[in-house]
């Protein structure tokens, strides 16, 4: 009896020892990753902190980012309050970096309103260039504030939509002049400059499906089609001359051959 007594508490022994060391290690394991969780946010802290201060703000807001999540996760309040103050100061340095390119942008986009009300639609297109990567400059910026003000992101697309309508009135501008061009290649030249109507036209074509301006792809296709029909008429013309010329010179009537090769070329 005595000896089954032992056997029961040594069996309960062991068991208690056993949850113990599993518990136990658990809870061990559980503090080690909350360790590691918290090392890993302060090292994304001091990154940001480091970035912030030389000025890098897109890049210390995505390291300032991680470190809050990091710290929510182990719920860790005071890495968690100086993670948000950090946040904030970013985030005014960010509105500041994206007014800074949004005004810059906004200037040069006036100076391209200068140009192409008296029509100098190269130094316009410039202008225009030039305010449309810096307002992309300012978008960026202002989408990488913690949280997001939509109103800046709206005034920002507001200038980008009025940049890309001026671009288009300048692309489509340029593809009419091509265009013209090559109708009067086409029409107003004896002989006519079939190749250059042919290049011209193309040209426009290819700006016209660029903005999707179908009055002008219509346009240029239809001339296109009437070149290209013409050149394709021209050259069965030519061959069937060169044609010609080869049989009268075999028959050895070279005065033919000759008239016939003339025409040819002049074709």
């Amino acid at each position: 009896m005595s000896v089954n007594i032992i056997n029961r508490s040594t069996i309960a022994l062991i068991i208690v020892l056993f949850l113990f060391l599993i518990l136990g290690g658990t809870y061990i394991t559980a503090i080690s990753d909350k360790d590691k969780i918290r090392e890993l946010a302060e090292i994304h802290y001091e990154e940001a902190v480091s970035r912030y201060n030389a000025g890098d703000c897109r890049s210390a807001i995505v390291n300032a980012n991680r470190s809050l999540s990091l710290f929510r996760e182990i719920d860790d309040h005071d890495g968690m309050l100086k993670a948000s103050f950090l946040i904030n100061k970013i985030n005014d340095c960010l509105s500041s970096e994206g007014d800074e390119y949004y005004v810059n942008a906004l200037q040069e986009y006036s100076n391209g309103i200068i140009y192409f009300d008296t029509h100098d639609y190269k130094r316009a297109k410039e202008r225009f260039e030039y305010a449309k990567s810096t307002v992309l400059e300012a978008n960026i910026s202002y989408s990488l504030m913690a949280p997001v003000e939509h109103s800046l992101i709206n005034k920002t697309n507001g200038l980008y939509k009025k940049i890309v309508e001026k671009l288009r009135e300048i692309g489509i501008t340029e593809a009419d002049k091509s265009y013209d061009k090559a109708f009067r290649y086409y029409f107003d030249y004896e002989p006519r400059k079939y190749l250059d109507a042919k290049k011209c036209a193309e040209d426009a074509l290819e700006v016209y499906k660029k903005y999707n301006y179908s009055d002008g792809i219509y346009r240029a296709q239809k001339l296109l089609l009437r070149v290209n029909k013409d050149i394709e008429d021209i050259k069965i013309y030519a061959d069937g001359q060169v044609e010609m010329g080869r049989d009268a010179y075999k028959r050895g009537d070279y005065l033919s051959a000759i008239d016939r090769y003339k025409k040819a070329k002049d074709a």
